[in-house]
């Protein structure tokens, strides 16, 4: 028997993909921030870069994102123009989750008033959950910069 032609040798990335978890302050933004090259920082609204050192902050780029559609806008802009960059971070993941979530939740009571006694129940959860994982697929797939 022939080997099936979906059997392929492993062929490496051309840029690192990681995650960094831990407590707040131990350096994570600071991190991020002594990355070489140009560097592109997507945070939420009440997240900070105090802690990058100021040659860093004069270096590197920020995008607020609000919303969904500024995460969004993020996706599109960075699987057309991403290769600009040698580095993306996302900073911080869990903050900038509950952003969108309540960005979400908002759409949920524009559409639907009276649920607006209520609080987020699983539907809004998965909604938010299957675009983060969407849209960190579609960022990280075509494999245009470190992430």
């Amino acid at each position: 028997m022939s080997k099936p032609k979906e059997i392929k040798p492993v062929i490496d990335s051309k840029h690192a993909r990681i995650a960094v978890y831990s407590d707040p302050g131990v350096g994570k933004t600071r991190l991020a921030g002594t990355s070489p090259g140009r560097v592109l920082l997507l945070r939420p609204p009440t997240d900070h870069t105090d802690a990058m050192l100021p040659a860093d902050k004069r270096r590197v780029e920020e995008w607020v994102v609000d919303d969904w559609d500024d995460m969004n806008n993020s996706l599109e802009y960075l699987r057309h123009e991403g290769e600009q960059y040698d580095w993306v971070w996302v900073d911080s993941f869990s903050l900038l989750q509950d952003h969108l979530l309540d960005d979400v939740w908002d759409t949920a009571v524009r559409e639907k008033p009276a649920r607006a006694r209520y609080d987020v129940v699983q539907g809004e959860y998965g909604i938010n959950m299957a675009r983060l994982g969407r849209w960190l697929r579609h960022v990280v797939g075509p494999d245009l910069f470190n992430f």
